[in-house]
């Protein structure tokens, strides 16, 4: 379900006749979201990392945000939508994360297989248990949503643990350039 079914429906509860594709609607969607696209800040390294590994790899990204025009929105304020290969949003496709369909779309719409393909995720349930049942290697980076004790809670085993995507990016240097 997107936001603008649920403020249609409030509208509609109100009196009022609308539909989730009426422009006011949409209006009312895009308003509710500046505040959080105000708000949205990159993750120190996350620039880097992106740049770093867009020059020999290709990047998607997979959301379950519920309204997909902000998440281009915040790419493109954050400036980073140049590094991705392919975004997938579940507003769009209709699919959430962890099914597996909308990890293998990603894949198809990267032109990869599973087995050659690296996740990186900050849920353990969402993004670890989907990827790897998907057959992708996957990487934990916790976040202010999920911390390494919800991963423990969680039980899931990632490939890769790390604190976060600054030491995620010294890794990735470490084998890119072994001598370093």
């Amino acid at each position: 379900m997107t936001n603008a079914v649920w403020i249609s429906e409030a509208i509609n509860n109100l009196g009022y006749k609308t539909t989730p594709d009426d422009p006011r609607v949409k209006t009312a969607v895009n308003i509710s979201f500046e505040d959080y696209l105000d708000s949205i800040e990159l993750r120190q390294c996350t620039k880097r990392i992106l740049k770093m590994i867009s020059t020999d790899y290709k990047i998607g990204l997979v959301s379950n945000f519920t309204y997909a025009p902000v998440i281009y929105a915040g790419l493109r304020k954050l400036d980073i939508n140049q590094f991705f290969n392919a975004i997938l949003v579940s507003d769009e496709v209709g699919w959430r994360k962890p099914r597996a369909r909308i990890f293998n779309e990603a894949l198809r719409r990267l032109k990869v297989s599973a087995h050659e393909t690296v996740y990186v995720g900050d849920s353990p349930l969402e993004d670890i248990k989907g990827a790897k049942a998907t057959g992708m290697k996957t990487i934990f980076v916790p976040s202010q949503f999920y911390t390494l004790k919800n991963l423990h809670e969680s039980q899931q085993k990632p490939d890769i643990v790390t604190k976060d995507i600054c030491e995620l990016s010294q890794n990735l240097k470490l084998r890119q350039n072994p001598t370093h």
